[in-house]
């Protein structure tokens, strides 16, 4: 197997975030005392491009990647915190009343812009003026350059020393002890357990603390090389080798961080141990059961699911699977069947289910087969370049077949049978007056243009709307490939929090609207009796038109034994809006004999609406912080402006990602 990962984190706001390969998790205690878990996916240049992993450039890379998921973690921390304070306090949404919480994108930037010259004022700045002063002194370049490190030393101390003061900072030591309690309870192959973790030391060699150290003591000697006497020279020099002392800086804790690392680097890495001493401290049970929590996340989102699911037995049945697919693939270029066009597409449409799953098979036997002649070079190869060469391409390949493996798991999972269907989707105004019908039009503008993005047809089945351009219902159905299994868990109540076109004060307020998600039905799924249904037609109301307040165009179907109710006017044909009427009635009756059928699994019609009220919701759409939270998988985007106009991928790939999870730790493979 390739080496084993080395799991890192951070503290934040009244939470800690641990990093693994695939993912990043970030737990926060909650005024409540529960424990709020957001995982975001990992992915680092070092994963994508081999050469971002070799020696010193992979240094450069790590310091990126760290900050950018350091902001993500503490922005999410910051929010939740701060967020969870409030309601706890109020017993309601801030945002009803105030709509500023956390970081905005604005405020983020220029808190990083500040740090960044914080950096540059502190560390290089000052540092230099100093070494100008010892030089007009007439001391030599020698002693210049260990007078500069000892002023960026001082600096350094007296920085973490300022910062020890601020109480909320002492609380984030707190949870810094706690991330390196648990990685030290993991590292030692011991369970995660508060007992267990209680004993552990809050020194840890690879901690970001140790590895500023060794930024200051290897700028010690890379930034004595510059000869220039310049002063915006060495200045820019200066900046320019940055990235030069963090790759140095990076690979030096990682030999301090290795057992059997040579003596010389674990006694350099002692001063950073005791500069630990600062900015750690001992955590309580509660801030371990947080550390643990975000480790467990990233660890699970990492572990195979278990040697005995690819024995013998999973292979031959992928190999069964494999056998299936090319003989349909053989009957479907048979005469007899080209010439019947429902044993046709009968065939094409099994073709087509099984061919994902065996493509991934293929390839995943294709890297095995890979993998046995590297490992098999490496056992047979003497030269030392070569045989590292093998040990990379055995490593990649092992990365790669757990990766098919991933796959081939989420390939074998039952499929849902309406996932391939058409939808109808239901938006209804709830709390909120006029702003919820506004909100409800937005919805659908958005699903629209999501449809538009993956060539789906949109057609309105029935609407009522407001003077204002919003719609107290609208109900539209979605033609496409796969349209229901992108939908299907967009049901349930949608809030948003802004300031209304009709708010004359400024402030924000909270509306509602529910959204239902049904498989279309057809009328081999749903047989209908002509005798259970009363048809009524009437002049349809509305802003009129030709034919359309004239006539009796507008129908009414109630079933008789369901009591369910359709309208539709839209159409200036009563035939059309029968059709449509019937359309939207089949798919209600489907949903709701799927609910009777399995109560505790199959999303139903009445758990996604719900009473439309705002403490009811699945989705929180903030606009003044740009905001949208998903409350059922703790998914926060700060990207509102793009997903209201369709871009949905980043909200819907994770719902199905978590449905996923779910159903594979209950699926017996």
């Amino acid at each position: 197997m390739a080496g084993k990962f080395q799991y890192g984190g951070q503290a934040v706001l009244e939470g800690v975030m641990m990093r693994g390969r695939k993912i990043m998790a970030v737990a926060v205690r909650c005024p409540d005392k529960s424990i709020s878990v957001h995982t975001e996916p990992v992915n680092s240049l070092t994963q994508r491009h081999r050469i971002w992993r070799l020696p010193f450039l992979r240094g450069m890379v790590a310091l990126i990647d760290s900050f950018s998921i350091g902001m993500k973690a503490l922005m999410f921390s910051a929010n939740e915190a701060i967020d969870a304070e409030e309601e706890e306090k109020s017993g309601k949404d801030t945002t009803d009343d105030n709509g500023k919480k956390g970081l905005s994108t604005w405020e983020t930037v220029l808190t990083v812009g500040f740090a960044m010259v914080l950096v540059i004022v502190l560390f290089v700045l000052l540092p230099l003026g100093a070494g100008e002063l010892m030089k007009k002194l007439g001391l030599s370049p020698f002693a210049i350059g260990f007078g500069e490190a000892l002023v960026r030393a001082l600096l350094l101390l007296g920085y973490i020393r300022l910062v020890t003061l601020i109480p909320d900072i002492q609380r984030v030591f707190a949870y810094h002890g706690a991330e390196h309690k648990v990685i030290h309870t993991f590292e030692a192959s011991e369970e995660l357990t508060v007992e267990n973790a209680r004993t552990k030391t809050t020194m840890h060699p690879r901690c970001g603390t140790s590895f500023l150290f060794f930024v200051v003591l290897v700028s010690a000697v890379v930034f004595t090389l510059i000869a220039s006497n310049v002063w915006y020279v060495k200045i820019l020099l200066r900046l320019a080798l940055l990235p030069v002392v963090t790759g140095i800086s990076y690979e030096i804790i990682k030999l301090a961080g290795k057992k059997d690392a040579f003596f010389l680097i674990r006694w350099l890495g002692v001063p950073g141990l005791w500069l630990q001493k600062m900015t750690t401290r001992e955590p309580d049970d509660d801030m371990l059961e947080v550390a643990i929590a975000a480790l467990n996340s990233a660890v699970a989102a990492d572990a195979p699911q278990g040697s005995h699911i690819w024995s013998d037995y999973m292979f031959e049945k992928l190999s069964a699977i494999e056998e299936k697919y090319e003989e349909i693939g053989r009957l479907l270029a048979d005469p007899e069947v080209l010439n019947d066009p429902q044993t046709m597409k009968k065939y094409a449409k099994q073709y087509a289910e099984l061919e994902d799953i065996v493509h991934c098979f293929r390839d995943y036997r294709k890297a095995h087969q890979e993998l046995d002649d590297a490992k098999e070079m490496l056992n047979q190869n003497n030269d030392i370049e070569m045989a590292e060469l093998a040990k990379e391409e055995v490593q990649r390949l092992e990365e790669l077949i757990a990766q098919y493996e991933d796959q081939l798991r989420v390939l074998l999972l039952p499929k849902d049978p309406n996932d391939e269907k058409d939808v109808i989707v239901e938006i209804r105004a709830g709390t909120g007056g006029e702003e919820a019908a506004l909100f409800a039009g937005d919805l659908f503008r958005m699903y629209s243009r999501y449809a538009e993005l993956k060539n789906w047809r949109v057609e309105i089945m029935s609407s009522n709307d407001t003077e204002l351009g919003g719609f107290k219902e609208v109900i539209f159905a979605v033609e496409g490939r796969g349209a229901y299994s992108k939908l299907k868990f967009e049901g349930g109540v949608h809030r948003v929090q802004r300031i209304p076109s009709t708010e004359s004060g400024g402030r924000i307020h909270t509306s509602a609207a529910t959204v239902a998600v049904l498989p279309e039905a057809e009328e081999v799924d749903i047989q209908i009796a002509p005798n259970d249904l009363r048809i009524d037609v009437y002049h349809a109301s509305g802003h009129g038109g030709q034919s359309v307040n004239t006539t009796d165009s507008a129908v009414r179907i109630t079933h008789l034994p369901t009591g369910l109710v359709v309208t539709c006017q839209d159409e200036k044909s009563q035939l059309k809006n029968k059709d449509k009427a019937l359309k939207i009635l089949r798919a209600r009756i489907l949903a709701q004999k799927q609910e009777e059928q399995d109560a505790e699994t199959m999303q139903t019609r009445r758990s996604m609406v719900g009473s439309g009220d705002r403490s009811e919701r699945i989705r929180t759409y903030n606009f003044p912080q740009n905001r949208l939270t998903d409350h059922r998988i703790n998914l926060t985007l700060y990207q509102l402006d793009r997903i209201m106009e369709g871009d949905l991928n980043e909200v819907i790939d994770p719902l199905l990602a978590a449905d996923q999870a779910e159903r594979l730790g209950s699926a017996e493979l």
